[in-house]
């Protein structure tokens, strides 16, 4: 895909993907506010996506229709981080997956502990 000149995305066989990716910097209390606002049901959601799709913006077909993540979970997530970070659409798309997995990792984490006192 091409816009001004510009390669966007790359076809890699039947997929196009971005040949790179943006890098933010971000407060590290943005992940726990995202845990917060995510709370137990959100980071389960996620969590069994990863686990039965292999990444935390899958699509997946539910009842014979597409469920696009990036698109309906992902959006309220980036609409969440547009109210604590001043990124903009490409920083947004290229980053709430990375953060949603810091999450994952951080709440994993606690658990694990939290297993490992008991």
């Amino acid at each position: 895909m091409n816009i001004d000149g510009r390669i966007l995305y790359k076809k890699v066989e039947d997929a196009y993907i971005c040949p790179k990716k943006t890098i933010v910097k971000y407060d590290a209390e943005l992940i726990p506010k995202l845990a917060e606002w995510l709370g137990e049901e959100g980071i389960s959601f996620f969590r069994d996506v990863v686990e039965k799709h292999g990444r935390v913006d899958a699509v997946f077909m539910d009842n014979h229709l597409p469920h696009p993540v990036h698109l309906r979970e992902g959006r309220k997530v980036r609409n969440f981080l547009r109210k604590h970070v001043t990124w903009n659409a490409i920083q947004l798309d290229d980053m709430w997956v990375e953060l949603v997995e810091k999450v994952l990792d951080r709440q994993g984490q606690k658990e694990t502990t939290t297993e490992k006192d008991s």
